[in-house]
């Protein structure tokens, strides 16, 4: 079957996500990569059976790579964290679901990184939930 260049080109996109070392880059390819796919099926539904399954085992394999790699990510911070776990939840959910009932350790992997960060998460909460009472503006007096 020959595969149209935008599912090519995501299909280039999500492997060189698997490969690269920067979490920024990786999110940023990732993400293109899912985006075109996405896009593509958007903007074609009439798109063949053959081709539709095609494109699901892509963002299914894909998302077990991520889910295998996630935990060997360095060097990342909590902004760039977020992006990959609002991403997971939200982008992947349903590849996440599918591939976690398969396989529990990408489960384990998928929970372990999404915890590594969650209390500093809350403690960045609390702390803005702390500056915006203390900027809150006092009732007058008089």
């Amino acid at each position: 079957m020959d595969f149209p260049i935008d599912v090519l080109e995501a299909r280039r996109l999500l492997e060189n996500a698997e490969k690269e070392g920067n979490p920024e880059r990786k999110f940023n390819e990732l993400k293109e990569g899912i985006d075109l796919l996405e896009l593509y099926l958007d903007d074609n539904p009439e798109s063949s059976e053959e081709l539709t399954t095609f494109i699901t085992n892509l963002r299914r394999a894909h998302t077990r790579r991520l889910l295998s790699q996630i935990l060997s990510i360095k060097k990342i911070d909590v902004e760039t964290w977020l992006q990959y776990i609002v991403f997971i939840i939200t982008k992947l959910k349903n590849e996440v679901e599918f591939v976690t009932e398969q396989d529990p350790e990408l489960k384990n992997n998928y929970d372990e990184f999404y915890h590594v960060w969650s209390d500093v998460l809350q403690e960045i909460l609390e702390q803005y939930k702390a500056n915006s009472a203390n900027k809150a503006p006092k009732a007058s007096t008089t």
